[in-house]
């Protein structure tokens, strides 16, 4: 059955359906038959590839982690010097950093000049790549040159200190300090394992042993890479080697760009 669509005025004879799409009509008329669409289809988009090399190290979680879920903060500050009209933007790997479109990136705040700087909410022990772009008053994007940063947001999230064009976001070694309250019995020591290579990349076979001169505090100071996003967790050795991990997901932390930090823990 034909539906009506719109009402159209025509002049000359009425000629009747019979409900098929069957009319009968005078001789020398004519009837003419329009069709018509409700809907256009918009265009469709495909999301641009990264521009950089990919250079993110793959990570594995802990036998005993358990990822935790919903979104964290991340904040990214950038140095970089600048002229008027232009502002510096942050965009990545995750649709929240704009799936590589520039138009997409997260504009940085200058108020802290010239540190850029903006909190971004991320999904929570998320790896991910970005790179820092600016845009003048006309819209030309200028990215930065050098591989991708890259960095995992953990369950906490944490802060990215970065400087334009230094490749990773990474310069110099920094101390940190780690304690961690624990009591223990004869013939167990608390040891230190994560994410990166100086902390044995989760082998416990790597795991660095922590000092009991302060017990029930164990501590040990490590030099590690400046600017750099890691997890970690404490686990305990007996006599005969047996491994006890601390329960919970992985603990997190991001080093300074300089300078001594020191992390206070408690056995969980």
């Amino acid at each position: 059955m034909l539906k009506d669509i719109a009402v159209i005025s025509c002049s000359g004879p009425t000629v009747t359906g019979d409900g098929t799409g069957r009319a009968t009509v005078n001789a020398g008329d004519a009837v003419a038959l329009y069709a018509a669409t409700t809907g256009t289809a918009g265009p469709s988009r495909s999301a641009s590839s990264s521009p950089g090399p990919s250079s993110s190290p793959s990570s594995s979680p802990s036998p005993s982690s358990s990822p935790s879920s919903g979104t964290v903060t991340e904040t990214f500050n950038e140095n970089k010097t600048t002229v008027l009209g232009q502002n510096v933007f942050v965009v990545g790997s995750l649709a929240q950093l704009g799936n590589w479109a520039p138009g997409a990136a997260v504009p940085l705040s200058s108020a802290g000049y010239p540190v850029w700087n903006a909190g971004v909410q991320l999904p929570a022990n998320t790896a991910f790549e970005y790179k820092y772009i600016v845009k003048d008053a006309a819209g030309n994007v200028t990215w930065e040159s050098g591989a991708n940063h890259t960095a995992d947001t953990g369950s906490s999230g944490g802060t990215l200190n970065d400087t334009w064009g230094v490749t990773g976001g990474t310069t110099g070694q920094v101390t940190v300090n780690f304690s961690e309250n624990r009591t223990t019995v004869l013939g167990q020591n608390v040891y230190l394992v994560g994410s990166i290579a100086q902390l044995g990349s989760w082998n416990t076979g790597s795991a660095l042993k922590l000092s009991s001169a302060s017990y029930p505090n164990w501590t040990i100071s490590l030099t590690l890479p400046a600017k750099t996003a890691f997890e970690y967790k404490y686990i305990v050795k007996d006599a005969a080697g047996n491994v006890t991990w601390e329960s919970g997901a992985n603990r997190t932390c991001t080093t300074g760009a300089s300078g001594t930090s020191t992390i206070t823990d408690s056995w969980k």
